[in-house]
């Protein structure tokens, strides 16, 4: 094995990986043995960190979850990766580069936000076809009314929500690669930050934007003019308004979606052309291990959602719960098939999204609270 030191921007040769590692060992152990050595003196000054063991994983995973100290920011336990979750090439990037980065995620984060909100909008106009219709600046949508009412019950009902899962698997996968650009000390470590961005993104475009669009796309005379109590008011008016749409969106996430995950439809479709190409026995058992990894991330923000919106609209419509019920029970089944027999991780996160889920959980509670308001 080879390894570039510096990283690949440093334009360095590459060196043995084996030779190298053995030599920055035994420059670290000299250096270790130099501190050790002077523990008496005045020179040595106190760390801020330690490096703590303990008899089980379990024990650690503990520890990493618990507050240690009456303030919880005072004392901070991380678990260091699994080897083989260790992203050894995101290591080599500098601390300059690696803040590049971030700005760079959160630059196109800020960018799709803003791009994909009038598709958004305008999927979800189809909701609200007959309203629409109704205005003169829309009136070439009458003849679609004049359809055959299933084909409108279908454009309004069901056409909507699956729009929305379809079209933003796209931001969501562009926000994936950019999260993964970064400099993180663990795999696990990328998946918990698109966990929160991708959170974000779809708590913005699916829940904002559909109050908000069904607000303003049924009352477009009554809002302007109106001062911010007023628009309130209509907000207040549209949320119970937008149940039937969310009872559609979660119930086509948890037969459609939940279905594609059963039956690994990526695995089916991509990963035939990679056994294709497979010569070797290594390659065809690696081309059949080929998008076997069960992406946490990529699940959780799904399932946060829908526990947000079922949170949110347990006092407003009860109904959709039942449905919410319905996909957490398929979720709960579909994934643990697949953990138990189709996939595996490379290493083990050790409770890292943990924190991440919990606030996303507490903000869910708030913005719930605010709603009662």
């Amino acid at each position: 094995p080879t390894h570039r030191v510096g990283g690949a921007c440093a334009g360095s040769a590459k060196v043995d990986a084996i030779d190298h590692w053995a030599g920055e060992q035994e420059s670290l152990a000299e250096q270790v043995a130099e501190k050790q050595a002077a523990e008496d003196s005045d020179d040595v000054n106190l760390t801020s960190q330690a490096i703590v063991t303990f008899a089980s994983k379990r024990s650690a995973n503990y520890a990493t979850q618990t507050q240690l100290w009456k303030t919880g920011s005072h004392w901070q336990v991380e678990l260091c990766p699994d080897p083989g979750n260790i992203a050894w090439g995101s290591l080599c990037k500098s601390l300059p580069v690696a803040l590049a980065f971030k700005i760079h995620t959160a630059f196109w984060f800020v960018f799709i936000l803003l791009f994909w909100t009038p598709i958004t909008v305008a999927v979800l106009s189809l909701a609200n076809l007959t309203e629409l219709a109704q205005r003169d600046a829309f009136s070439f949508l009458q003849p679609i009314l004049e359809w055959s009412p299933d084909v409108t019950a279908f454009v309004e009902g069901v056409l909507p929500p699956v729009l929305l899962i379809l079209l933003n698997w796209l931001p969501l996968l562009l926000l994936r690669i950019f999260c993964g650009m970064e400099r993180h000390s663990s795999f696990s470590d990328g998946d918990r930050k698109y966990t929160c961005i991708g959170y974000a993104f779809q708590f913005s475009h699916v829940f904002l934007l559909v109050v908000l669009s069904g607000t303003f796309l049924e009352n477009v005379d009554k809002v302007v003019g109106q001062s911010l109590m007023g628009v309130i008011d209509l907000i207040a008016e549209a949320v119970p308004k937008q149940a039937n749409l969310f009872v559609n969106y979660v119930l086509n996430l948890a037969l459609i979606m939940r279905g594609i995950q059963l039956v690994q439809l990526n695995r089916l479709l991509i990963g035939g052309f990679v056994q294709l190409k497979a010569k070797t026995e290594r390659q065809k058992r690696g081309a059949r291990m080929f998008l076997s990894q069960f992406p946490f991330s990529v699940h959780y923000i799904p399932v946060l959602l829908v526990f947000t919106i079922a949170l949110i609209y347990s006092t407003i419509a009860p109904l959709l719960c039942l449905f919410a019920t319905l996909f957490f029970t398929l979720t709960y089944g579909v994934h643990k098939y697949t953990l138990s027999y189709s996939v595996r991780n490379p290493g083990d996160s050790g409770g890292l999204h943990y924190a991440s889920v919990l606030w996303i959980i507490l903000f869910a509670l708030g913005f719930k609270q605010f709603m009662m308001i």
